[in-house]
């Protein structure tokens, strides 16, 4: 009612003094501006919505799947630690091959299941507009995707790692979900950095945020998304993170071999760092 009361009053208003609603209404009406986004020297439908729109999306994505699998993990190392079959299994592989190959065999799931959810992200894409009879917000283009790979694959070696650990030097759920929070509180802070990584890309803090390595996997990606970073950038990121995968497996795979054998209390963070020290 009161949008149109004022619409009524202007219109009775502008015709007292001799001006045409209309006109008047054209005169004022405001400059539309088509957003582009220059890649590889070909335009694209951009601008900060989409961008942000898109980035949140895989963003969450990433968070979702790193820390559901890696629950998987540290739920999986606890069953074995539990039921004492990890004993069975030390007599044929060594501690470091049970780990990796359980981070191994559930990643090829969770790859499975991204690879999943991107093809359907994909067929929407590019079918969706005839479906719904609109133009999508956002389209997904073939670097996003394999940006969009790789830092998942590397994030999520990163994070099981360290539910592995977890894993290894709890006994029972409620331990492990204490701990966890430690883990989780990294993958968490970058969601609220998306909105400032998404309208300054190239910032001196974005680059350092987003070379942080539990950062560095959804940090990087969605400066990447938004407006691709120089290539010795994206290199030192991935240099980076296998760099910290492999310090992190090594220190893990010392904690595991003697926290998979132990029951009763929870390991302390100065046992912890003896059995680091002193593991072979």
């Amino acid at each position: 009612m009161r949008t149109i009361l004022t619409q009524c009053v202007v219109a009775h208003r502008l015709g007292e003094q001799g001006l045409d609603p209309i006109q008047v209404k054209e005169w004022t009406r405001r400059v539309d501006l088509k957003t582009i986004k220059l890649v590889k020297g070909k335009e694209r439908r951009g601008g900060f919505g989409a961008e942000f729109l898109s980035s949140f999306v895989f963003a969450m994505m990433l968070y979702m799947v790193i820390i559901g699998y890696g629950i998987m993990v540290m739920r999986g190392v606890m069953e074995e630690k539990s039921t004492r079959m990890v004993e069975v299994l030390l007599s044929s592989v060594s501690p470091m091959q049970m780990m990796v190959g359980k981070i191994l065999g559930i990643g090829a799931a969770s790859l499975t299941q991204v690879a999943v959810w991107l093809g359907v992200a994909v067929l929407f894409s590019t079918s969706g507009s005839a479906l719904i009879g609109r133009k999508m917000p956002f389209s997904l283009e073939p670097e996003t995707l394999i940006f969009f790979g790789l830092f998942f694959i590397l994030g999520y070696f990163l994070y099981a790692t360290f539910y592995a650990m977890i894993g290894a030097i709890c006994d029972t759920e409620q331990d492990a979900q204490q701990i966890q929070m430690i883990v989780i509180l990294p993958l968490m802070i970058p969601l609220f950095l998306i909105i400032f990584i998404a309208n300054n890309p190239s910032a001196t803090a974005s680059v350092v945020l987003s070379m942080i390595p539990l950062f560095l996997p959804v940090l990087m990606f969605v400066r990447i998304n938004v407006l691709v970073p120089p290539a010795i950038e994206i290199f030192g990121s991935v240099v980076i993170l296998l760099a910290t995968i492999a310090g992190v497996v090594w220190c893990t795979a010392r904690i595991y071999r003697i926290g998979i054998l132990m029951k009763g209390k929870r390991a302390t963070l100065r046992e912890l760092m003896r059995w680091v020290r002193y593991g072979q």
